[in-house]
């Protein structure tokens, strides 16, 4: 949330299948167990609750376990997983103290830090933020990509290969880099979506997606309330 243009509070929601070693392996085992029988299988989800507020970041994380079905239906799952957050295993909850500065800002996500890098009119930008209840700061460098352009252009991701721009980030905690990514963005683009993002969480695992504009016909309703929020100027989503 903002009010002209500085950040008044920030919460979020989220949560990832348990399996942050094996995950193949893991995920392989899951399906040939409830291929070779009618048992029910359950698969332990992370889920995550954060708050920021004035001076104020507070992160909250805890198991939940839910029975393995096929889930197409996002609502659903986020429902279950919200029911049964309080009483899930592992419930933890960690809190960092930030001194406010003049205007009262909060601190920052990682989203919402994206989000002024991608508006910000320099080529260099920097700007601290709060995850995990940790401090980091991400530092970001703009600049046009001609080669990416065309690329993008021929997949008909953009027609205007003109505006491309490539950010390259790093995050960095303590003045120790922690992890880097880029994203390409067509500037001018309302909402400033990104057409590919590339992000290396692990050595050995590197992640590239690419903006898909013919979603499938079950994540419309999603994107198409992803837009109307993304015009909203004073909230962040």
């Amino acid at each position: 949330m903002e009010r002209s243009s500085t950040a008044v509070e920030a919460a979020y929601f989220g949560f990832i299948t348990g399996a942050p070693d094996g995950v193949v392996d893991g995920a392989r085992e899951r399906l040939e167990r409830g291929r070779a029988s009618d048992a029910v299988v359950s698969t332990a989800y992370t889920a995550v609750d954060g708050l920021h507020q004035t001076g104020e970041a507070r992160n909250s994380r805890a198991s939940v376990i839910l029975p393995d079905r096929d889930w197409t239906d996002c609502e659903e799952v986020i429902r279950q997983v919200r029911t049964g957050f309080h009483t899930g295993r592992d419930f933890l909850e960690r809190r960092l103290f930030v001194a406010p500065d003049a205007r009262g800002t909060v601190p920052s996500t990682f989203l919402h830090a994206v989000v002024l890098a991608i508006e910000a009119r320099t080529r260099h930008f920097d700007c601290p933020f709060v995850y995990n209840a940790r401090q980091y700061h991400l530092f970001a460098e703009k600049a046009h990509d001609e080669h990416a352009a065309r690329l993008l252009a021929a997949k008909g991701l953009t027609t205007r290969p003109e505006n491309v721009v490539r950010i390259q980030g790093q995050v960095c905690e303590q003045n120790r880099s922690s992890s880097s990514f880029r994203l390409w963005i067509e500037e001018g683009a309302e909402p400033p979506l990104p057409l590919r993002i590339e992000f290396q969480p692990r050595p050995y695992l590197r992640v590239s997606l690419e903006y898909d504009p013919a979603p499938e016909v079950g994540n419309q309703r999603a994107v198409g309330e992803f837009h109307k929020a993304g015009n909203q100027p004073d909230e962040e989503t």
